[in-house]
């Protein structure tokens, strides 16, 4: 497949230049002909067996998704819709139109094909407010997957660096490899600890431990490649794995792709 250039910067400053292997968003349908959002083995002429529905992140992790179908041989779809959470409902009034059809899709597509195994990816932490209506919205999802006899897997969040500058680490980047001036103590200072990870994600968790032991739904950590014991990396002193503060970029998506393949395999 040819790479192309997400447009996914549309009111989300820097997802311009995230890069994946093709363009997952389904608000574009009506101006190109690539089919319903997009394969993850494009090479296959196998219908899907496993949605994978989500925001932004969701085609971020496009490399890791589509490795996970190659190692498998099981065909996936991708939906994704920029700033559309899964949790939504196509009931609700306040969302965008192309939020409600990529979600109208994705029940036509698991009804079309009998899937039985949707993936969601999203920014959680970002959609909780108000906090009192997570809880039931994220039942609510489930519940309704589980009522179409679906199994829900949830992919737990990238961590988050709020500090990073994607120029000043090239900037680095680039004193390091021509004039010999060590990188490290300025990736460092925009990345993230271990705790502030933990602690941005301590509500949403709380939310997903009260279903760890839920038959109708599975969790996936992909972080253990990024995060020790105190920080979690940015990239390397060669290239980030973020396109932005929170979005994965081609290089990162990879680089956890084969945790995410083993985690997915363990609860498949």
């Amino acid at each position: 497949i040819g790479t192309r250039r997400s447009p996914m910067a549309t009111g989300l400053a820097g997802q311009a230049i995230l890069t994946v292997l093709t363009d997952c968003n389904t608000s574009l349908q009506p101006f190109r002909s690539l089919g319903l959002g997009c394969l993850l083995n494009p090479s296959s002429g196998e219908p899907p067996s496993f949605l994978v529905l989500g925001d932004s992140h969701a085609e971020s992790l496009y490399p890791a998704l589509a490795r996970f179908s190659h190692a498998t041989g099981q065909q996936g779809r991708l939906l994704q819709h920029f700033g559309c959470s899964p949790l939504f409902d196509i009931a609700d009034q306040d969302i965008m139109t192309g939020c409600r059809l990529t979600l109208q899709q994705a029940r036509d597509v698991i009804a079309e094909h009998r899937l039985t195994r949707v993936v969601v990816v999203s920014r959680f932490s970002n959609e909780y407010r108000p906090r009192e209506t997570f809880a039931p919205r994220f039942e609510k999802m489930i519940a309704g997957f589980a009522a179409r006899g679906v199994m829900v897997y949830i992919v737990r969040q990238a961590p988050e660096h709020p500090r990073f500058d994607r120029r000043q680490y090239l900037r680095a980047v680039l004193g390091q490899r021509f004039f010999g001036i060590d990188a490290t103590p300025q990736i460092q200072r925009m990345t993230s600890s271990r705790a502030e990870h933990e602690q941005r994600q301590q509500f949403v968790n709380g939310v997903f431990a009260s279903h760890q032991h839920d038959p109708r739904v599975r969790f996936v950590d992909f972080t253990s490649p990024l995060c020790d014991a105190t920080d979690c990396t940015l990239g390397t002193t060669s290239t980030p794995y973020y396109a932005d503060t929170d979005h994965m970029n081609f290089v990162g998506a990879l680089t956890v792709s084969d945790v995410l393949t083993r985690q997915l395999l363990e609860v498949w």
